[in-house]
């Protein structure tokens, strides 16, 4: 899983642009380890997972959870759609579950 395939929306990659010019990075990566730019958090997640006892459990399903979190707590939901990366209605309401039996 690519670090780029996590962030999903141009606003994040726009934010980390802005800081690392603001700080003066002489790094164009945001996330480092030991010094050199992070590719790939697959192994670390599985890992921390595998570590925790979750089994089952894939990163891109926190995007479900923020989903559904944030529209529990009120935000309407073109902002959802910006924060989460969501271009269009149609696959918003796949990850939007909270009207399906949610909480």
């Amino acid at each position: 899983m690519a670090l780029g395939t996590l962030a999903g929306a141009t606003w994040a990659w726009n934010l980390f642009d802005g800081l690392n010019r603001t700080k003066g990075a002489k790094d164009s990566h945001v996330f480092l380890f030991r010094g050199k730019p992070i590719r790939s958090i697959q192994n670390g997640f599985k890992k921390d997972c595998r570590d925790c006892g979750i089994k089952n459990f894939r990163f891109h399903d926190l995007r479900h959870t923020l989903v559904t979190n944030v529209r529990k707590s009120g935000v309407d939901q073109g902002t959802i759609m910006k924060i989460s990366g969501h271009k269009t209605l149609a696959m918003f309401q796949r990850y939007n579950t909270i009207d399906r039996g949610g909480c």
